[in-house]
């Protein structure tokens, strides 16, 4: 009797632990969707001054960019301290300068090691891999397929604060362009950050699509204000960075008009009525959610924004700058735990401090750099990229050859940048002691958000319509 009382008493304390996890499960999975409601998530990189007290921002020149300073200079003292006294005891001992030039030859060694390889990186890069097409959908404007028809009213979104500020012009070419062919053309212009995400206030039964003219953060604000709806959405490439804008514009795979402009490209998705489904983020950062459209960055990559912005009289060339300089300061993000779910199903769990973190489907960063060559926007799969912590000169070739995607093929990139296909992932990001999450920033489709210390970032199986792919 005793231990058949014992089996129960276990077996129902085991049922409330099952029961208490599913619940936990359920409410982990239930967590409310925000995406039109994220002000205080988001950071004005502007305006850094409302962020909460305590609060770490990245900026340009900081400890970490006077102790390289400070460890360059030192290094040049000590380097020309040895060949004064290496100079001296030649002359002393009249050795003759044969000592003093193999003394230069190993400092030289010393202070320029890895320097050939970022050279190699310039001078003579591997080949790039071959372009791929980033949709697994056909065209569906195949021959003696049925002509699918344009459509016949579409809402016109346009940030005028966008990029080089030429969004507007851009707008009036797509109206006119609309126009002609005999599409209504109704315009939505925003007023100030975030004003996308209520657009579906001013979306009609009427309308048949939303064209964005913008960046990829007026995208995002777009795609989160049509939660929910299955309105198809044209891009019109006018912000800084456009990555998602031209990974869309390299669908058109065998297509002649591969260097026309975004206008035209756009405007013909549109009158050719091409749709396409790709893939859209699920990002949880503790108890908020919203979408994506393609692209999260942690670490370095997500602080450029906020290190680029004093020096936006520098046009696009300001993230350039930016980058090298906090890849020069080697500053690690902290303890990081990344629980990703492969494509393949199985799991697999990442330890570091890593210096950036990417995820997403866009084959671009940038109009010109594409870091992704693999990525697919429509096989419910992410592609997940790791920055290792290592030296310098590793770094910054790793770094070079990520705008060709020839790091993919290089042995040395390889190793201080991994790649893996995911379905989903989970970070957590620690204090330095690892005992507590510790909040920070992450950038997701351009735009700046604050974490608390947990972040998850799911996808969605071809939920976003999309016009692309035609090459008409």
């Amino acid at each position: 009797n005793f231990l058949l009382t014992g089996r129960l008493a276990s077996r129902q304390i085991l049922g409330r632990m099952d029961k208490c996890s599913s619940t936990a499960f359920v409410r982990q999975r239930s967590v409310s969707w925000d995406g039109c409601d994220v002000s205080d998530l988001y950071v004005d990189v502007k305006d850094l001054c409302g962020l909460p007290k305590g609060t770490k921002v990245p900026s340009l020149v900081d400890l970490e960019a006077l102790r390289t300073c400070a460890v360059c200079l030192v290094a040049v003292a000590l380097s020309s301290l040895a060949w004064v006294t290496v100079e001296w005891w030649c002359s002393a001992l009249s050795m003759g300068n044969l000592p003093l030039y193999a003394s230069a030859l190993v400092m030289a060694t010393m202070l320029l090691r890895g320097v050939p390889s970022v050279l190699g990186a310039v001078l003579l890069p591997p080949s790039a891999p071959r372009p791929t097409r980033p949709f697994q959908q056909q065209c569906p404007l195949k021959a003696g397929a049925a002509r699918p028809r344009p459509p016949r009213c579409v809402l016109l979104v346009f940030n005028p604060s966008s990029g080089t500020r030429k969004a507007k012009v851009a707008a009036e070419m797509v109206k006119e362009r609309l126009q002609s062919v005999g599409v209504r053309v109704e315009e939505f212009e925003t007023k100030y950050v975030g004003h996308a995400r209520y657009i579906a206030d001013s979306v009609r039964s009427d309308h048949d699509a939303v064209v964005v003219v913008g960046g990829d953060g007026t995208l995002h604000e777009v795609i989160n204000g049509l939660h929910g709806t299955e309105l198809p959405v044209a891009i019109v490439p006018a912000g800084t960075g456009n990555g998602l804008a031209t990974s869309l514009m390299k669908a058109d795979a065998g297509s002649s008009k591969q260097s026309e402009h975004g206008v035209d490209w756009a405007v013909r998705q549109l009158i050719c009525g091409s749709i396409l489904k790709m893939d859209r983020l699920d990002v949880a950062a503790g108890r908020r959610r919203f979408d994506g459209a393609g692209l999260v960055y942690f670490g370095l990559c997500a602080e450029v924004d906020i290190v680029a912005e004093p020096l936006r009289f520098m046009g696009s060339m300001r993230f350039d700058v930016a980058a090298v300089c906090q890849l020069l300061k080697l500053k690690a993000m902290g303890p990081t735990t990344i629980e990703a779910v492969l494509g393949d199903g199985s799991t697999k769990t990442l330890s570091g401090p890593f210096l950036a973190i990417y995820v997403g489907n866009s084959q671009y960063w940038t109009d010109k750099m594409r870091a992704v060559p693999g990525a697919v926007l429509d096989d419910g799969n992410m592609e997940l990229i790791v920055i290792k912590v290592t030296c310098r000169t590793e770094l910054l070739r790793g770094f070079l050859l990520l705008e060709s995607g020839a790091h993919v093929l290089d042995r040395v990139s390889c190793e201080c940048i991994e790649t893996l296909k995911v379905r989903s992932a989970s970070f957590t990001f620690w204090d330095s002691a690892h005992k507590k999450p510790a909040s920070g920033f992450f950038n997701v489709d351009g735009e700046i958000f604050r974490h608390e210390g947990y972040v998850r970032i799911g996808c969605h199986y071809q939920a976003q319509p999309i016009f692309a792919g035609s090459v008409l």
